[in-house]
């Protein structure tokens, strides 16, 4: 028996709020009645896999061309699947060396993780089982997946030994070594679904009707459906719960009686939605689209032997298990509701087949419509007769004819047949299941195996997808967050009130687009040359050992070194060496300044700022006084987001004696320290500089043309993202005329954090690392900013028009005028997938295909996961945004294709 243990509770950092809402329509007065599970012993399986020794991992295959990105020789990504009464989950590895492996816990990312998987438990006859794996990515080859061997442990068996750690050490079956696992059990009833602290329902998926429920003592994920039963004559738990059982269908794992019907819940396979999968393929190519729908074909036949008629079937009911199996999720198929000979299973769909839009008696031959409609969709990237407009939609259905163009001559023969719109000619009508089986599409599929989960599938999901992105349909926290702009000086401005970001101040995001604010921008912010020059000298004081400024008109004198109480509220002076000792018995005429006191004197001389003649003085005493290094310092609002400034939080910036002079418009300086050797690549802060940064945010274009040849390539194509954003059209053309190329390398981007706690480093000292979203695509930005002239701009000279992109939030201001912006659906993807979700039929648009978009390319993967960084997840789109642009696409490519053929 596996000790019991305490609940565990964790505390960390969410990147997507998960609110708690009370199930809808209930009051505090509703009572829920658990009827599934009924054991008596119900609870929580907890599994901490503590590492895995002596494993036989591959070594690299000979002659591949694949290049890891931080793994060394390693080429492989040892993981392992977690399954317990037929739910299954999969853990990643955090180290693999020498056939040593340790496992990353459930969201391992997540502070206060305690590195254990959980598991619901109904039965204690069931066994646990972890089986391991590696798989490598090869741009040859593809996946590649070999078994490293499983282990089978009952955790209630009483005979199990444990070491002086507490955990068992399990041969590993059909592989070599040991397997070191931690389990506990904790007894627990099934809480009521009103139960908040443990119950979250999230709401509906897009255009199924299945709802999202997360249960959070086990982090598990759970499609619910209520079935309106006016009298609740409920069947026993053991034929409810067993009334379906398939491999290839979501078991019901939960039951509730409620005054309001039955409410039943499935879990979601942690693989998540196939639709999230299509989207990041574009399509399905012809051995994965038959090889899932050869998997929801033998559910649909097994459905049909036991009289059940599916009728409604959506996409978004059908997930990937770990391995990579189908799963469909639809609790209602255990609903007692109808004891006819057939039952039709209550729900809703975008497709239905025509007889149901002319309201007749589902039938079979419904469901062989609605699996041609999700075979057509994999094949294809869209579903047939899409429309926005239901009515449209509907007309299509029964109206137009199908035509897969551009399909394999199988493929087009069996949709044409499936989607037949009268029902008695439809494939499978006659003779079910096997009627389709037997279609030359499916030909070479073994169907025995297939039932027995022993045919590999053709795709691996890479991470544990137990967190759901539920698009519209979840809390916004940023929802009622609105953006005030104003325009001072030809400058943009904005604050955001409301929402998560209090007490926000106005921040300069734009120019003017008529170039009214560039006259203003080359201002400089203290005196000029001319204004120095003649008043103020340096002096060396070889007695003292110490530097003086003279003013040589009021014979002022002011010393050369910044003073102690210098307010730490904006300036700071470097951390100054104690005043320099002069030489045991040497001649205070042969006294040189030393180092340290020309420091403190360039330091004092820009906060003074004085003029170039003291500046040549000070380099003047040697060439050993080198400008790379950090001279000042001063504090700076932390910038939480762009277009938003929290005076809450504090950090300072560090400068170069380049960098100040540019802070400051210091034309003159810039010139004489780049005369001087000053690197205009160096920077201490990466974030807030190098100085051509610094120069385009300041808007300064005589800077700008200072310092844009003296830059590097990948500086000077962030300086030239950041004028896009500022939509500094005179900038933007400045940097382009000079040569700045206007896409990033893929190996300028650094890779995804992985936020471990061993990770984590508070030292104040630590410069503020560049992101992956300071590598953005100018493009990209030129889209979000709606400017068609920046696009053409940056398209004229080189802009990759089918350009990737990852992890990008921009904003865009709703048409109805309310002031208020939303985050983009396309966090993850291509240009010209945000151009069509922004501006549609817009100019932009147009420019992007003319310039060559490809909209057939696949999902962008970045990076290809490799051990010791397991890749970034790209967040799923809204079924419904995702329909709609690829949609638009397709029709403004056709319209494109016309007019050039015209």
């Amino acid at each position: 028996m596996p000790a019991a243990s305490k609940p565990n509770y964790s505390f960390g950092w969410c990147s997507h709020p998960q609110p708690v809402y009370p199930p809808r329509n209930e009051d505090a007065a509703t009572t829920y009645e658990v009827i599934v599970p009924s054991q008596p012993t119900t609870g929580i399986l907890s599994v901490k896999l503590h590492g895995a020794g002596r494993l036989t991992i591959p070594e690299p295959c000979e002659g591949s061309r694949y290049q890891p990105a931080a793994a060394g020789k390693n080429q492989w990504l040892p993981y392992a699947i977690l399954e317990y009464e037929q739910f299954q989950i999969s853990a990643e590895s955090e180290y693999c060396y020498d056939g040593q492996i340790g496992w990353a816990g459930p969201r391992a990312g997540h502070w206060g993780s305690d590195g254990r998987y959980k598991f619901e438990v109904s039965t204690t006859s069931s066994k646990l089982a972890v089986r391991m794996f590696a798989r490598r990515f090869d741009a040859e080859a593809g996946l590649q997946t070999l078994s490293l061997g499983s282990v089978m442990v009952n955790p209630f068996m009483e005979t199990q030994t444990r070491g002086r750690n507490g955990y068992q050490r399990v041969p590993v079956q059909d592989g070599t070594g040991r397997l070191a696992i931690d389990i506990s059990y904790l007894e627990k009833k099934v809480p009521p679904l009103c139960d908040t602290d443990v119950w979250c329902v999230h709401g509906e998926m897009g255009s199924s009707d299945l709802v999202y429920v997360e249960k959070r003592d086990t982090n598990r994920t759970y499609g619910m459906k209520t079935i309106p039963i006016a009298v609740l004559d409920v069947t026993p738990e053991s034929k409810l719960a067993h009334r379906v059982e398939h491999p290839f269908i979501a078991p019901l794992k939960f039951a509730f009686k409620s005054p309001r019907g039955l409410i039943l819940l499935s879990p979601l396979a942690s693989g998540g939605p196939l639709s999230h999968h299509l989207q990041r393929a574009r399509r399905f190519d012809f051995g994965r689209a038959r090889f899932y729908a050869a998997e929801l074909l033998c559910a649909l036949e097994y459905l049909h032997d036991k009289h059940i008629i599916l009728a409604h079937l959506n996409m978004e009911d059908v997930f990937l298990d770990s391995p990579g199996h189908l799963s469909l999720c639809n609790p209602s198929l255990f609903s007692p509701a109808v004891k006819d000979s057939d039952k039709i299973v209550p729900g809703t769909s975008m497709y239905p087949a025509p007889e149901l839009v002319s309201n007749q008696v589902a039938s079979q031959a419904a469901d062989w419509w609605a699996f041609g409609i999700f075979l057509y969709e994999m094949l294809t990237g869209l579903p047939p007769f899409y429309d926005q407009d239901p009515h449209k939609r509907r007309l299509k259905i029964c109206n137009d004819p199908v035509r897969p163009e551009g399909l394999p001559p199988t493929a087009q023969d069996i949709l044409i047949k499936l989607l037949e719109k009268k029902p008695l000619n439809r494939l499978g009508a006659k003779n079910g299941a096997s009627e389709i089986k037997d279609h030359p599409f499916f030909e070479g599929t073994n169907w025995h195996d297939l039932l027995k989960r022993k045919c590999t599938p053709p795709f691996k999901p890479h991470d544990a997808a137990t967190d759901f992105w539920l698009g519209a349909n979840e809390h916004d926290p940023d929802r009622g967050r609105k953006v005030e702009e104003k325009i001072e000086n030809g400058k943009v401005y904005e604050r955001v009130v409301g929402g998560r970001w209090p007490r926000c101040e106005w921040n300069q995001t734009s120019w003017v687009r008529d170039g009214s604010a560039e006259g203003n921008s080359d201002k400089p912010s203290s005196p000029t040359r001319e204004d120095h020059d003649n008043e103020w000298e340096l002096l060396w004081d070889p007695t003292l050992y110490r530097f003086n400024f003279r003013n040589r008109f009021t014979d002022e004198t002011t010393p050369g070194r910044l003073p102690d109480e210098c307010s730490p509220t904006y300036l700071w002076g470097i951390r100054q060496e104690p005043p320099a000792v002069p030489p045991a018995a040497s001649n205070p005429a042969c006294r040189p300044p030393p180092l340290s006191e020309r420091k403190a004197a360039l330091a004092t001389a820009l906060v003074a700022g004085y003029g170039v003649r003291v500046f040549e003085q000070i380099l003047g005493y040697g060439n050993d006084l080198r400008l790379d290094i950090m001279i000042l310092r001063y504090e700076q609002s932390y910038r939480a987001q762009e277009g938003i400034i929290h005076r809450d939080h504090i950090h300072e910036v560090r400068l170069t004696p380049l960098e100040w002079a540019v802070e400051h418009h210091r034309l003159d300086l810039v010139n004489l320290f780049l005369a001087h050797g000053a690197d205009a690549n160096y920077t201490i802060e990466p974030v807030d500089g190098p100085a051509l940064v610094k120069a385009v945010r300041r808007g300064s274009q005589k800077l700008v043309e200072a310092l844009v040849r003296e830059t590097n390539r990948v500086s000077g194509t962030r300086a030239l993202l950041l004028a896009v954003k500022q939509q500094h059209s005179t900038i933007v053309n400045i940097l382009l005329a000079n040569g700045v190329q206007c896409d990033f390398e893929e190996s300028d981007r650094p890779l995804p954090e992985r936020a471990l706690l061993s990770d984590y480093d508070n030292t104040p000292e630590r410069p503020t690392p560049l992101l992956a979203e300071h590598f953005t695509p100018p493009l990209l930005q030129a889209v979000i900013s709606g400017n068609a002239d920046l696009v053409k701009a940056l398209l004229a000279h080189g802009a990759d028009a089918n350009a990737p992109y990852h992890g990008v939030r921009g904003n865009r201001r709703e048409h109805d005028g309310s002031g208020l912006k939303v985050a983009a659906s396309f966090t993850c993807g291509r240009v010209i997938q945000l151009a069509m979700e922004y501006w549609q039929d817009s100019e932009i648009v147009q420019l992007l295909l003319d310039a060559g978009a490809d909209i057939s390319l696949p999902h962008p993967v970045w990076p290809e996961p490799v051990w010791p960084v397991g890749g970034h997840v790209c967040e799923p789109v809204p079924r419904s945004v995702y329909l709609e642009v690829t949609a638009g696409l397709e029709t403004a490519m056709a319209v494109g294709k016309r007019k050039g053929e015209c």
